[in-house]
């Protein structure tokens, strides 16, 4: 058990890993880690969805309760 237990936790590649083997995988996660990040990649917030188009009108109306 302890040989497959070995083998599966290191030499058998997973398919939630991409098919890596999880020694492969958690090479890419050190190496990613230890990277500075690049300019894309800063921690900078970006939008998520694009602006309005120009002419749309973006005010909302109240709304009464009741």
């Amino acid at each position: 058990i302890a040989a497959w237990a070995a083998d599966y936790n290191t030499e058998r590649p997973h398919s939630a890993l991409d098919y890596q083997t999880p020694a492969d995988y958690a090479r890419t996660l050190t190496t990613a880690i230890a990277r500075p990040a690049t300019r894309d990649e800063s921690s900078t917030r970006r939008a998520i969805a694009q602006p309005a188009p120009t002419g749309v009108n973006t005010n909302r109306a109240p709304v009464a309760a009741g």
